[in-house]
């Protein structure tokens, strides 16, 4: 049994009922970001030359995560994951823990009746 999983996962994917269930969970990822991304821009929210540079760009980014991924022991790739992950949390908690400036009072001349 192990062997089998480690030739498929040598072979570059999975197969049997977990390959199916990864190809409609990536499938569904996209219908929906595509469904998503049409109501947002009926909203005004989409930049489409920004989406148009990100889609560009996107599979160099997976083909140098790859090549990274296949030259680097696992490890160090766990623990350079984790840093991320942490830098990114300690961000997200500077930015809710952050003193709000104080208010100034408003302009006389802009206050309503």
């Amino acid at each position: 049994m192990e062997s089998d999983l480690h030739d498929s996962y040598r072979a570059g994917g999975f197969t049997g009922s977990v390959g199916r269930g990864s190809r409609a969970a990536l499938l569904m990822i996209a219908f929906v970001s595509v469904i998503g991304t049409w109501r947002q821009k009926g909203y005004g929210n989409v930049n489409l030359r920004d989406a148009f540079v990100i889609g560009i760009l996107s599979p160099v980014g997976v083909l140098i995560g790859v090549v990274v991924a296949n030259e680097v022991p696992e490890r160090a790739l766990r623990i350079g994951f984790a840093l991320l992950a942490f830098y990114m949390a300690w961000r997200l908690l500077k930015r809710v823990f952050k003193k709000d400036p104080p208010a100034t009072p408003a302009d006389p001349a802009t206050e309503l009746p």
